[in-house]
């Protein structure tokens, strides 16, 4: 995937920060939920010129990009009513999503399904292969945006489908940086029951979405190193036809939480190493959580769940967006547990490079933390 220098940055497919200047330092004061605040210094010194700046409020976001493009600023903008929403031509933008039992979630058979009734207990497969197998995360929906059909320049991220017609993805993955504007639906194309890149499959669904939502609480800005809830998502016009090829992933509960040392995977698209293209079938990394990540990356980790990559693999370009699944069972009697695959987070940004060779910290916006949020837009749209 994407070399990056020791200091943060989104790990979406056209980033490059390789030829960002080290030699300087800035800092900054990072305030976290508890009240305190730490100093931190940072190995580079954003430089910007007035033209940087040259932007308006455009989809309830002010967009700018500084160091030649390397980096994205994204701010709120038009008031706490405004929401962040782009749709197609002609959609009625409140036509209602329609109804689905999301009980129905998480498991590749649809023999049976239950609830999760107490808390979550976790039970991770330990297997090393990294090349996912056709079906192995049949939520998992692959993301091509283009500033227009003309475009050559093709933004690589990854989603998670949580309803028929919802997919979760990252925020920033819905934002042209060429353009420092958010991309039209007519040039998002969502590729679900998809292995791989260069062959087509029978199982496989492809569609343009008919609007996508931002959460209102996004924001990447100069005072934070790391992008804030960074959540998207997107609607398709029609249910998607479920398979053992296309399933539902299951949304957690408020209170729900990982705790420090559980295993969790994630998968995805994007490069295989600093130097390498997009890898044409996915693959996917394990993942342990631990508050440690939050505190070497400088976030917060009440609205971010972190961990370091296990055995070797990372995430990294292209994968952004990807969700962090974990395997819950629920013991429903003595000889029987109910198991389901849960999205607890979105891949958001990482630190350090993602040669397979080195262990390092991902971060990924909780899922948890806006749940309120994403069932009001799937209820509301």
């Amino acid at each position: 995937m994407l070399k990056i220098l020791p200091f943060l940055v989104m790990i979406v497919y056209y980033c490059d920060a390789s030829q960002l200047p080290s030699s300087s330092s800035w800092s900054i004061s990072m305030p976290f939920s508890n009240g305190s605040r730490q100093l931190v210094d940072l190995p580079f010194l954003i430089s910007f010129s007035k033209d940087d700046f040259s932007s308006s409020c455009t989809n309830c976001f002010y967009v700018r990009m500084l160091n030649a493009g390397r980096r994205m600023i994204a701010e709120p903008c038009g008031g706490p009513n405004c929401v962040a929403l782009v749709n197609s031509t002609g959609f009625v933008v409140n036509q209602p999503t329609r109804k689905y039992n999301l009980k129905k979630c998480g498991r590749i058979n649809h023999k049976s399904y239950s609830t999760i009734y107490d808390g979550i207990k976790l039970k991770v497969s330990t297997s090393d292969e990294n090349t996912l197998r056709p079906a192995e995360y049949p939520w998992l929906v692959r993301i091509e945006s283009r500033s227009d059909i003309f475009s050559r320049t093709v933004t690589l991220c990854a989603g998670t489908l949580i309803h028929p017609q919802w997919i979760i993805t990252a925020a920033h993955c819905m934002f042209d940086s060429k353009r420092s504007m958010l991309y039209p639906t007519h040039g998002i194309t969502l590729f679900m029951g998809h292995y791989s890149r260069i062959t087509t499959s029978r199982n496989e669904h492809i569609v343009k979405p008919v609007l996508y939502v931002i959460n209102p609480k996004f924001r990447i800005t100069l005072k934070s190193p790391a992008p804030i809830h960074d959540l998207a998502l997107i609607k398709l016009e029609n249910p998607v036809p479920l398979s053992r090829s296309i399933c539902i992933a299951c949304l957690p509960e408020r209170t729900d939480k990982l705790p420090d040392g559980k295993l969790a995977f994630t998968a995805g698209w994007g490069h295989a190493s600093p130097n390498s293209t997009a890898v044409n079938e996915p693959r996917k990394a394990r993942i342990k959580i631990s508050p440690r990540s939050c505190r070497k990356l400088m976030i917060d980790p009440s609205v971010h769940i972190c961990g370091r990559n296990d055995h070797g693999s990372n995430i990294c370009s292209g994968d952004s967006g990807t969700g962090l699944m974990v395997r819950a069972g629920v013991i429903k009697n003595k000889n029987k547990t109910l198991w389901k695959w849960y999205v607890f987070g979105v891949a958001s940004f990482g630190l350090d490079e993602c040669s397979q060779s080195v262990n390092h910290d991902n971060a990924f916006a909780s899922i948890s933390t806006d749940i309120d949020w994403i069932h009001e837009v799937i209820e509301k749209y």
